[in-house]
């Protein structure tokens, strides 16, 4: 499996596992779980304990290098993920289906 660019991801909520390379602000690389928040025009990580590597995400995507689908074993496989703007939904909250 190999990473593809990131212009070919998925922008409909679609979980994905995102490489980013944060070399240049002497931290390590990483994969995320991450999916597009379409109603505010970026990436946003699935995990959102990690605020520093969220921050920089949404702010710096140019440092993100690729994309792959969520693995099968994954139970994040085939998900969506949904903020704000959905129906029935608690505002802020994040949501996985």
């Amino acid at each position: 499996m190999s990473w593809k660019p990131m212009d070919t991801a998925p922008k409909d909520g679609t979980v994905i596992v995102v490489y980013a390379d944060f070399t240049e602000l002497d931290l390590i690389p990483d994969v995320f779980h991450t999916y597009y928040e379409e109603s505010e025009g970026h990436w946003d990580l699935i995990d959102e304990s990690l605020s520093i590597q969220r921050d920089l995400i949404r702010t710096r995507t140019p440092l993100l290098l690729g994309w792959i689908e969520v693995p099968d074993s994954s139970r994040l496989a085939g998900k969506r993920a949904y903020r704000d703007g959905e129906p029935a939904r608690e505002p802020g909250k994040l949501h996985i289906h």
